[in-house]
């Protein structure tokens, strides 16, 4: 995964006196799953707009397999597929029926259907009205009708927005189940902890800077892990570790967290505890979330005033 499928460099949009996004430089590896987050308001979806060509930057440029954008967006984005809100069917027709539609629109191959069903999951239920579907066979369908012009990348916007657990997990198969076949995607999200476990790359964006990029392991390697230490005198052991040069992360009732880069550190730190005698119950090596992860990084931005 070394060649960029998607790159934008220095892309900004302003509107009026507001920058949603500024200067952000994306790299997206051809064959990933890339992760982009945000919380709401961050500039995720005027980003997408522009990658799209539905929005023009102020500043900037895209470009896809390495051709800028404006030079050819026609030909360049129908090697996209894309889907950025929930699409409108016909309530009244099938789901076979609904891509059946679209594929006559957009002059596509009759066995093309068929393939996307396969993909998506939908053969069983693509005779079934589209009234009758779940919020997630929608979601699954409005997938079927971006896969339909066989694109090399798929571009997501909150796909998973609203689902329930089993549709969330449902989706999430199927992303991996699209790399796999060799699609590539771009997802926006919020939901961090789906991201967490399908994510080969990750760009966290907020107030429209990106603030970080790369590989989920890249981004945990900044944030130590934690070891949660309990103890009959916490006050004693809190002196004594700030004394080894461990900055107290927590304390609560009788446990202290302090931050720890590996297992093995972790078992050195209960030899140490032990050999100075101190009273200890309990030592807890914590590995941290994505989710916990993208809170410090977004508080650490907002104690810098950005």
């Amino acid at each position: 995964m070394d060649k960029n499928i998607l790159q934008t460099f220095s892309l900004s949009r302003n509107f009026g006196e507001l920058k949603a996004v500024d200067n952000l430089d994306l790299s997206v590896p051809e064959g990933s799953i890339y992760g982009f987050l945000g919380p709401n308001g961050a500039g995720k979806t005027t980003t997408i707009r522009m990658l799209l060509g539905l929005v023009h930057p102020s500043n900037g440029q895209v470009t896809w397999f390495g051709q800028p954008l404006v030079n050819d967006p026609i030909g360049l984005l129908k090697r996209v597929g894309s889907l950025i809100e929930m699409p409108s069917y016909y309530p009244h027709l099938t789901g076979f029926e609904n891509l059946e539609v679209i594929r006559r629109l957009s002059g596509g191959k009759k066995n093309d259907i068929a393939r996307v069903l396969h993909l998506v999951g939908l053969e069983q239920d693509a005779n079934r009205v589209v009234r009758q579907y779940s919020l997630g066979m929608c979601q699954r369908l409005g997938l079927a009708i971006a896969l339909l012009n066989q694109p090399e990348v798929l571009v997501l916007d909150e796909p998973i927005n609203s689902l329930d657990p089993a549709g969330i997990h449902e989706m999430r198969e199927l992303f991996q189940h699209l790399q796999e076949e060799g699609v590539t995607l771009f997802i926006s999200s919020h939901l961090l902890s789906e991201i967490d476990q399908v994510a080969t790359m990750i760009g966290i964006i907020r107030k429209g800077k990106l603030i970080f990029q790369g590989t989920p392991s890249e981004l945990r390697a900044q944030y130590p892990r934690r070891l949660s230490i309990g103890t009959d005198r916490p006050e004693d052991v809190s002196i004594w570790l700030k004394g080894q040069g461990y900055p107290i992360l927590q304390m609560n009732n009788h446990h202290i967290d302090i931050p720890i880069r590996s297992e093995d550190e972790s078992a050195k730190m209960n030899k140490k505890l032990s050999i100075a005698g101190f009273p200890i119950f309990e030592t807890r090596y914590e590995s941290i979330s994505l989710e916990g992860i993208f809170l410090q990084v977004t508080s650490r931005e907002n104690q810098s005033g950005e």
